[in-house]
């Protein structure tokens, strides 16, 4: 929260933020949320709202009744109060990005909708991500899948991290890598090579290098060790 006073207009505000880069701020007042001219300090839009988001391309997210919808900068409504906002969103929900939004509908499901409140994909996920060309949606069973915006799948197991596999020589403690790499898809690794090619799904729990071509993966039952090919599962 910001200690400093603001005087916006004619009337001291409780509490205000502002945006690295953009000239439009939220303030409070009466426990309700407004925007103002972080230059001029003038009353851009009343503060009427229960909850207020940033502006980006030209829309901002604001709630009345426990609802969202999106105003301009006129202070009219754009988009109606037809959503979920959910205190513990991250940053990038509810605001407009690459021309989209991710937001939940009334049952709390996510989707994406574009400038108009249309649902270019469908509100059925437990979480959607807007990126540049694509989103990402987290799905019933816990995986991230990557789609684009007519709704095609792209990637149906979206790869969190990956790393090279290197292994370290007990005597001299000498860091080589190996041919390996382990990928990470919502906190489950699997084996890919370096040149991408999946080798194992992401079921484990950890993969460990033990010889430049044997590879130790470690289940959530006993620690049974079973030899495919030139690598060593367990």
């Amino acid at each position: 929260m910001n200690k400093e006073e603001l005087v916006i207009s004619d009337f001291t505000a409780d509490w205000f933020k502002t945006f690295d880069n953009d000239t439009i701020g939220i303030f409070k007042k009466d426990g309700k949320f407004g925007y103002y001219n972080v230059r001029t300090k003038e009353l851009v839009i009343a503060a009427d709202y229960e909850e207020a988001k940033r502006f980006s391309q030209g829309l901002a997210g604001v709630v009345k009744n426990g609802r969202m919808g999106f105003i301009n900068l006129k202070g009219e409504t754009v988009i109606g109060f037809d959503y979920v906002y959910n205190k513990l969103d991250e940053n990038d929900k509810c605001i407009f990005q690459y021309g989209y939004c991710a937001i939940a509908n009334m049952e709390g499901k996510y989707g994406v909708i574009d400038q108009t409140g249309k649902w270019v994909i469908t509100p059925e996920y437990m979480d959607a991500t807007v990126c540049k060309d694509y989103v990402v949606v987290k799905v019933r069973d816990n995986f991230n899948i990557q789609m684009d915006y007519s709704g095609h799948i792209l990637n149906r197991h979206v790869v969190d991290k990956v790393e090279i596999l290197c292994m370290v020589r007990d005597d001299r403690h000498v860091i080589k890598a190996t041919k390996y790499c382990m990928y990470t898809v919502n906190g489950r690794c699997g084996l890919m090579d370096c040149k991408g090619n999946i080798l194992t799904a992401p079921i484990y729990l950890y993969i460990d290098a033990i010889g430049e071509e044997r590879v130790g993966l470690e289940y959530d039952t006993d620690g049974a060790v079973v030899k495919v090919d030139s690598l060593t599962m367990r």
